[in-house]
């Protein structure tokens, strides 16, 4: 079996749609098994019975070619797109044809768009990044230009032809316009079967100019595709990369944008004469009832508060600024402090004032936090309104007789908004991107994911801002990155059989992969494992790959340099005379910047390696920062060919004229600008003989980049195998790995914070919360630090420490092993390889487990020296555990809150709720193996230490808001048990416990490894005992109770068949609710559903003598059902719900 094999077996499943994660080292093999069932696919009789996609985060890394060659021209010309930039499709067509056609040359724009093209293909590949970057904007605003024109152009050609296919038809029937498919080969988009792209283009909008604009990923050209996606892990960050440029892009003014919708749901009505007779009058009915709700929304928000008057900052600091942040918690910050702000109403001055207190605003409408929660509820609420009229908009447009072109989903959503006078550009492109990300995204709904954790909603801010150019009212800005990667990632499994390829693709290292633990959660199913005999046939396929693994050997050592200057010299340069140490100690950064000096010791120990090494002719240094040329800097290039030049004297006895030559000619210092072109001569200059020490950085050299080379046929090669790969190439000699730094965010004092940086900044926060890697606590610090540094740029960081935290570890290692995997991408081998690393490294390396997956035995021979000669231990679950049972508890309270606001449940969410009551009633305790398989992890909590779980107590202040502390050995706060739940007392009534055998609820807490968390234990748990206790005992008395419908779902519990409606509340003695408050909730339900009277019924009565009462409100009141001191049903309160059912 090859992985040809286990690839074609896992996308021709019946509804393979999910994920595979195939984690093999480099070298492996994966894309051209990829390619391989690529081929297979295209030359079936009818072409792929799929469509495939092959996407990678670099370009230059797409197989294109190799494609080409396997299936031949013909066929591959019939089945495959390259999705291409429209600069790279101008370019390429200008340099095959030298020029537009005549016809193509009476479109405006295309002489401009020809002239850029040309400067911008003779642009020498060493020109200055900015120069490079001057020619490509010009082109790229000349080509959009002229596209734009070409569609105009195009429109009345096309004329009478609704369907792209007719269109693409009409295109090459007219020798006039058949140079548009050779210029645009995107035009053929919809009949392609295999695509390749870069991931940034597989996730940005798409134009196919003769048909409607698509968001590759989010349309139906991926459905029930099969997506590989090169790279897996390392795409994650170009999507975070997008989503970051988005959210900055389309911020809006909250209150401005609210102004702006409510005078149009106002002022307008729905577009029923353009609907009409296309839909039917229920489908419309919807509609206009979601509006009538939509437009009463608006009006409570405006009358509710003055938004007649102007809004206004009045910070009781200097600052004229203040910020909001929200994921599933508010976060405010004014100044360095953390306040309240609230709004005050100035009726004189026509002013909602906003100020600052240490202390919360008394009532919700002083509070600044609810208004803009109303704000955003009804802009969501307006979003997803939107989002349904388009897409009745968009079917109905297709119904008509007179329709020449489909509608694309955006023309249909900037029609809906120009229906109630949102014509601005900026708005449209917020509220496509919103309703794409949010409603369109592969299907997922608002109730399928039923997690509020950042990472399944995203986050956002609110920026308070004075200024001069608005000094009568301030500006709130809103930013809402309204997805994150996982949640695309998410929406794409759902939509396609995803296949991620990567050497470290299946390690859960959110913070430079996609958090597997998220997907995982809520693909279930299918998040798809490797079969038994798969993975057995992998691990074969790998020992082949080293089956002659003896011939090569691999040298490894930790470099490390004392503290003082004078003795890392003379490590570095033993006997060099005293002048020469005093020149270098000269040059050399001040005792002050040990760790700078280090950096030059430390390069030049690998230097010397590299040169004392008959058969070392290739080594790669990968560092943190580059030296920098001619600079006042800490590391200069002038300065690191001193040291080089006097290491090459020292140990080769080379005069100063040759070891300058020498060192001249090879050492390459190579930054991500002209990387190819560097690498082309490099790759030269090693052919030839000669050597070559090579200085780069982990973020040039990052995943994807190859830089095996043909070696000189004099050179010593070794095969590790006798397979035939690799093009006869070898890999380099050696590499010295710097110990990784700033892989976390990091701003120097005083250095200004971008909007972009802060947006990336709040991802990591999130990731290092996923993880574990840091508490509430922490999380605020960094988060209160992040947007104190918008409002003083030398505000410090008081955190702790994150470094030894399993996650940050997971983010070291990965660097590292890519890093290493550029050495092991080929068959041949120097006689010895040589690592070296900053002996830093270490404890990274000492705490990582790469536990059930393939790696390079470079990667292998490291970790076993760091572990054999240094210290180290792997870092402590225990934290890692207490940080997630609390994240995740307060992100449960906070999916309870809004759903008891929740006006109408979708079906999916009422089917999650009401499974996930049941499953929690059958186990209040579960293994880690059954909740990770169903995706309820976030619902239970662990032990810190591992032990098992039938108990615990802990304590919120807030009500699970912004507090909680979980104890597992103290008994204080309240208890989660089957004590607290009464359940040993509630067995002994034969009546429940036939209940719960028939049901198969748990009739004990059994000690397992996962337990419902504190909110799922109070919220749900009880709730559902006291619901399923409350209508078996009706029942059986002859009441029935039935569920509530959508619209009114969880107002109440059940109804009955005469309309009364019944709340079962799990009470216990010790329960305090203050009645006033309780009653006026209930009047108001039941005024919601239109009830006349409704029975609030305690399961266990708080006393023998507690007697119900009958309020003349329509409220009934039952003290309780059970005794659980007598272990009785109290048949005379049951017969009492009995008679007052009977009467009303």
């Amino acid at each position: 079996m090859t992985l040809k094999d286990i690839i074609s077996r896992h996308a021709t499943a019946d509804d393979p749609n999910g994920l595979l994660l195939l984690t093999l080292p480099t070298g492996f093999g994966k894309t051209y098994y990829a390619l391989q069932y690529m081929k297979e696919q295209i030359q079936l009789a009818d072409g792929p019975g799929q469509n495939i996609w092959f996407v990678t985060t670099l370009k230059k890394n797409l197989p294109v070619d190799d494609l080409k060659a396997l299936v031949g021209k013909g066929l591959f010309d019939q089945h495959v797109l390259q999705v291409k930039s429209y600069v790279d499709l101008v370019t390429d067509y200008i340099q095959k044809n030298g020029e537009l056609p005549e016809h193509a040359k009476e479109i405006p724009h295309a002489s401009e768009m020809t002239k850029w093209a040309i400067q911008y293909k003779a642009c020498p590949k060493d020109a200055s990044p900015d120069f490079k970057r001057y020619l490509y904007e010009n082109l790229s605003e000349a080509e959009r230009q002229f596209r734009n024109a070409l569609k105009a152009y195009l429109k009345p050609k096309l004329k009478g032809q609704s369907e792209a296919k007719g269109r693409l038809n009409e295109l090459r029937s007219d020798k006039n316009l058949r140079w548009v498919e050779e210029l645009y080969p995107i035009v053929a988009v919809f009949e392609k079967r295999v695509f390749f792209s870069t991931v940034r283009k597989f996730y940005t909008q798409l134009d196919t100019i003769i048909g409607p604009a698509v968001q590759i990923s989010t349309s139906g050209i991926v459905e029930n595709s099969v997506v590989f996606i090169d790279e897996f892990d390392a795409s994650k960050q170009h999507i975070q990369d997008a989503i970051v440029e988005h959210t900055e892009r389309y911020t809006q003014d909250i209150l401005g944008l609210f102004v702006r919708i409510a005078r149009g749901v106002d002022a307008r009505s729905l577009p029923t004469s353009r609907l009409r007779p296309m839909i039917t009058e229920q489908e419309l009915n919807y509609l206009e009832d979601r509006f009538e709700r939509l437009r009463a929304e608006a009006e409570a928000i405006r009358s509710g508060f003055h938004f007649d008057y102007h809004f206004l900052l009045r910070s009781a600091t200097a600052q004229d600024r203040a910020f909001l942040f929200h994921d599933y918690r508010y976060h405010t910050f004014v100044g360095d402090n953390r306040a309240y702000l609230k709004v005050e109403p100035h009726q004189a001055d026509a002013t909602n004032y906003i100020h600052t207190q240490p202390e919360p605003p008394e009532t919700e409408q002083e509070n600044l936090l609810f208004l803009l929660n109303k704000l955003k509820g009804f802009i969501w609420m307006f979003a997803y309104f939107i989002g349904d009229l388009s897409r009745v908009y968009q079917s109905v447009h297709s119904k008509r007789p007179e329709t020449e072109e489909r509608m694309s989903s955006g023309n249909a959503i900037r029609t809906c908004l120009e229906v109630f006078d949102i014509n601005d550009v900026p708005t449209h492109r917020f509220f496509e991107d919103f309703i794409t990300q949010r409603t369109f995204s592969a299907g997922l709904s608002r109730g399928d994911l039923m997690d509020e954790s950042p990472l399944g909603q995203g986050f956002r801010y609110f920026d308070l801002l004075n200024s001069q150019a608005h000094d009568a009212n301030t500006k709130l800005r809103f930013a809402d990155t309204l997805t994150t990667p996982e949640r695309w990632m998410l929406g794409l499994c759902q939509r396609a059989l995803v296949i991620g390829i990567s050497a470290t693709a299946g390690f859960d290292a959110p913070l430079s992969n996609y958090s597997l633990a998220f997907l995982r959660a809520h693909l279930q199913t299918r998040f798809y494992a490797l079969r038994p005999d798969e993975v057995a046939a992998l691990e074969l396929a790998f020992r082949e790959r080293y089956a002659q693994a003896g011939r090569h050997k691999i040298s490894v050592e930790a470099v490390s340099c004392p503290v003082d200057r004078a003795l890392a010299l003379k490590a570095l340069l033993p006997g060099a005379g005293k002048e020469v140490y005093k020149t270098l100690a000269h040059q050399l950064p001040g005792d002050e910047e040990a760790y700078a000096t280090s950096r030059y010791i430390k390069l030049g120990m690998a230097y010397a390696r590299f040169i004392q090494e008959e058969d070392c002719h290739s080594f790669l240094c990968l560092l943190n920062k580059l030296p920098r040329k001619g600079q006042n800097d800490d590391f200069t290039e002038e300065v690191l060919i001193s040291v080089l030049t006097e290491i090459r004297i020292c140990y080769l006895n080379e005069t100063e004229e040759e070891a300058k030559q020498e060192v001249s000619s090879t050492l390459y210092i190579v930054d991500s600008s002209g990387f190819e072109h560097n690498f082309e001569r490099i790759c030269e200059h090693l052919k030839k003989g000669h050597d070559a020490f090579v200085v780069s950085t982990y973020q040039t050299m990052g995943a994807g980049q190859n830089i095996q080379y043909e070696p000189h046929p004099g050179q010593k090669v070794v095969a590790v195998n006798d397979l035939e790969y690799g093009d006869g190439k070898k890999d380099y000699d050696g590499i010295y790995l710097e110990q990784p730094t700033h892989l976390l965010s990091y701003f120097r004092s005083g250095e200004a914070i971008s909007d972009t940086d802060l947006i990336h900044y709040l991802f990591e926060v999130a990731y290092l919360e996923a993880g574990g890697a840091i508490s509430q606590e922490q999380k605020s610090a960094r988060v209160r630090y992040i947007f104190g540094r918008k409002l003083n740029k030398y505000a410090v960081l008081n955190s702790g420490s994150v470094r030894e935290s399993e996650s940050v570890v997971a983010h070291y290692c990965r660097v590292i092993i890519q890093a290493v995997g550029r050495l092991s991408r080929t068959r041949l081998k120097p006689p010895v390889t040589h690592l070296l690393y900053d002996q830093n490294l270490a404890r990274y390396l000492n705490q990582f487990s790469a536990e059930g997956h393939l790696l390079i035995r470079e990667f292998e021979a490291l970790q076993q020296h760091a572990q054999v000669n240094q210290q180290g231990h792997p870092a402590d679950p225990a934290e890692k555990i207490r940080n997630q049972n609390v994240s995740t508890s307060i992100q449960t309270a906070t999916l309870l809150r809004k759903l008891a606001q929740r006006r109408i449940w979708q079906e999916s969410e009422i089917a999650f709720w009401e499974g996930l009551r049941t499953y929690v009633l059958k186990n209040p305790t579960a293994s880690k193996e059954r909740i990770t398989g169903n995706g309820l992890m976030r619902f239970y909590l662990a032990h810190p230490g591992g032990e098992r779980l039938r108990m615990y107590n802990y304590q919120t202040r807030s009500d699970f808001k912004n507090d909680l502390s979980i104890s597992f050995n103290q008994e204080s706060g309240k208890s989660a048990s089957e004590d607290a739940a009464r359940l040993p007392e509630l067995m002994k009534i034969r009546t429940i416990q036939m209940l719960f055998e028939q049901k198969g609820y748990a009739m004990e807490f059994q000690p397992n490894e996962r337990m419902v968390s504190p909110p799922t234990f109070q919220n749900i748990y009880l709730g559902a005992l006291g619901e399923v206790i409350g209508a078996q005992l009706l029942e059986k008395h002859g009441i029935s109770c039935r569920p509530l419908p959508p619209e009114h779902y969880e107002r109440f519990d059940a109804v009955t068949d005469n309309g009364i409606y019944l709340d079962f509340k799990y009470w216990g003695a010790g329960t305090r609710v203050d009645a006033r408050v309780q009653k006026e909730k209930i009047r108001k339900k039941l005024e919601e559903v239109g009830g006349k009277a409704a029975i609030i019924v305690n399961i266990v009565s708080p006393a023998p003598d507690y007697q119900p009462v009958a309020g003349e409100d329509g409220i009934i009141e039952v003290p309780g059902l059970l005794d659980l001191s007598r272990g009785v049903v109290l048949e005379e309160h049951l017969q009492f719900i009995h008679d007052k059912i009977m009467k009303l």
